[in-house]
């Protein structure tokens, strides 16, 4: 509830700060102005997974995809090799945020793996580094998540790691924020400035509640570029 709360007053600063009378959240540039990878991303999926340990099979849901480095120096027009740190976080419509990888173990990527049959598939971690020009140095990848709410119809995945487009940005006054550092504890501080980055958003809705959502398949209803 902590997280969920400074996201929102962050939001407020952020449009505050832009000077946004009309309460509207910042855009990112049409064309963008650096280096920025493609993606393309299946619809979340369920699997259930029996785990080591544990009495009856966990549901996880994960996301397929593709990331393509197909960026050229605007100067020179030459490829370049960048790099790739991929973040992936679910919000759900009853509130929750979920970030990808959090709670999930190794089994969980094998089945996938298994499932889908792509011995080229990789982890949040194994994908992290650096991504060749081209199409044939694109890399698959696959995000994953505990199951999420069944009570949530809508869910929104944000995507970041995708453009070196970042602005940093002097809040009205200084607020406090609670995250998650490296080790997994919660910590606060205050701050009076707030980096936001060019991220991909998708938003789902999610058909049907309870074990009857992981019969009916998530459908993609927007598509858009924000800064988060």
């Amino acid at each position: 509830m902590r997280i969920i709360t400074a996201v929102l007053v962050l939001a407020s600063a952020v449009s505050a700060a832009y000077g946004g009378s009309e309460g509207k959240a910042p855009i990112p540039l049409e064309v963008p102005a650096k280096w920025q990878l493609a993606i393309e991303v299946e619809n979340p999926k369920p699997i259930h997974v029996q785990l080591a340990g544990e009495d009856k099979p966990t549901a996880f849901w994960y996301v397929l995809y593709k990331v393509t480095n197909r960026y050229r120096d605007p100067v020179t027009n030459k490829p370049t090799e960048q790099s790739f740190a991929p973040e992936f976080t679910m919000y759900t419509s009853t509130g929750q945020l979920l970030r990808a990888g959090k709670k999930t173990r190794g089994e969980v990527y094998d089945a996938i793996k298994k499932r889908h049959q792509n011995p080229l598939l990789k982890d949040m971690v194994s994908i992290t580094g650096k991504l060749l020009f081209g199409h044939d140095n694109a890399k698959d990848g696959v995000a994953i998540w505990r199951d999420f709410d069944p009570k949530a119809g809508a869910i929104d995945i944000f995507i970041g790691g995708l453009s070196g487009e970042t602005f940093l940005i002097k809040l009205p006054k200084p607020v406090k924020i609670t995250r998650t550092d490296s080790r997994g504890k919660s910590v606060t501080k205050e701050t009076g400035f707030l980096r936001i980055t060019k991220t991909l958003q998708l938003s789902y809705k999610v058909p049907g509640e309870g074990k009857a959502r992981f019969h009916m398949p998530v459908k993609l209803v927007k598509k858009k570029w924000i800064l988060r």
